[in-house]
Parts: C-alpha cells; structure tokens; sequence
C-alpha cells in the first residue's frame, strides 16, 4: 500500500529533508552530512518522496563525469513554500544553528574539564551546586508560568 503524503511528512527526517534540499539540488553525501539522520532512513525517505512526486533525481555533468543531485519536484515546491510561510524553514535553521553552537560549546566544555578537572570529591560543594540547579530550575519554571 503506497505511503501517504500525511504519513511521509509525519516520518522521521522528512520535514528536514524537505528544508534542506537544495532549489538547485543536492547530493546525497551532502545531505547526509547536514542532516541528522542516518544514510538509510535519508535513502528511504528520498525514495518515499519519489514515489509521491515530491523529490526527483537529477542527472548532472561535471568534470568527473555524471552525477546525481537531489531536486524539488513542483508538488515538493509547493510543499516547501507552505514550510516558508508557517515558519517551519526559519524554525530548522534556528534548530541547525543552535544545534550547531551546542556541539561547539560541548567540545569546549569537555576540554575545559580535562584542563582544569573540578573537584567532585567535595561533597559540601556538591551540594551547594546542587541547590543551585534547583533554585536555578524552580525560577525559570516561575518564569515560563509567568510567560505561558
């Protein structure tokens, strides 16, 4: 039974799959690399968008000879400028940016503990951090009742 365009979209990975297709395509490893999906599931979902005429590939010349690009169909288009107008496109490239910064600061963060290892002896410091986080926690979750 053939998937449902509903169903595709609800599948893991479509969505940002159709955010980060290239109007003037893109190559598989391409979109392996900016994806965080794995190389099978982003095969799948290529074909599945196929099979609903929403990505098509494309043959492309270049110096090495003939290669594959990744392309909207014009019922993908459509798609994808729906995705624009609700917001959803800017929403992925906050979430990749952010997604980015967070892997930067982790990196960072993991050096600085080799560095300058804290103390996690200190039972009397642990404590006090641990009621931190908590005071810390309780205070922003006033803030988003506040907000919400």
């Amino acid at each position: 039974m053939p998937l449902s365009t509903r169903a595709y979209l609800s599948r893991k990975g479509t969505l940002e799959l159709l955010c980060e297709i290239n109007p003037a395509g893109s190559r598989f490893d391409d979109l392996v690399d900016e994806l965080s999906i794995s190389r099978p599931t982003l095969a799948t979902r290529i074909t599945e968008g196929s099979e609903l005429s929403l990505i098509e590939q494309k043959a492309v010349s270049g110096e090495r000879g003939t290669t594959h690009k990744h392309v909207l169909t014009p019922r993908g288009a459509t798609l994808r400028v729906r995705m624009f107008e609700e917001g959803l496109v800017l929403s992925y490239r906050q979430y990749k940016n952010a997604r980015k910064q967070f892997e930067e600061n982790s990196e960072r963060f993991t050096d600085s503990i080799f560095e300058n290892p804290p103390n996690l002896s200190d039972e009397k410091r642990n404590q006090e951090n641990l009621q931190t986080i908590l005071q810390r926690s309780r205070l922003s979750h006033l803030i988003e009742d506040e907000d919400g």
